[in-house]
């Protein structure tokens, strides 16, 4: 069962290890962003909305199907930073995909940590369930 706390007045419930499945803290978002498939030959990208992210990796949504195993890469605007991400498709459900970041550099780390940490320390009047980014993406030259 969870066990509540508080640390600086603010109260959190703290999980029993074993029932905690995730290794990373993640937060739904509502960002747009462009997927390029590497065996693809499309160099323009396939639109997407991401709905969910951590540093372990990130749930979109889009209208073109995609295959667990297909190696992709992830661009997308968060926190006036422009990300670029590695990764491989772990499982697919309707329109969303679930991918697995690989090789995550120290400063994607960074950007990425920061906006997970602001989210959840952020006062709680100002907090918002999700987090939309209207910033457009930039399309790869």
């Amino acid at each position: 069962m969870a066990e509540i706390k508080e640390v600086f007045e603010k109260k959190y419930n703290v999980f029993d290890p074993k029932k905690q499945r995730r290794k990373e803290s993640r937060v739904r978002v509502e960002a747009q962003c462009n997927v390029f498939i590497s065996a693809s030959k499309n160099r323009s990208g396939i639109e997407a909305t991401i709905v969910e992210l951590s540093l372990g990796g990130i749930k979109f949504q889009s209208n073109t199907p995609f295959y667990a195993g297909d190696q992709v890469d992830v661009h997308f605007p968060l926190n006036k930073e422009f990300i670029k991400l590695k990764g491989t498709i772990i499982r697919v459900s309707s329109k969303n995909a679930i991918m697995k970041i690989q090789n995550l550099g120290e400063e994607e780390k960074m950007i990425i940590q920061n906006f997970i940490y602001n989210y959840y320390n952020s006062p709680p009047d100002t907090q918002k369930k999700t987090v939309k980014s209207n910033q457009t993406v930039q399309k790869e030259p």
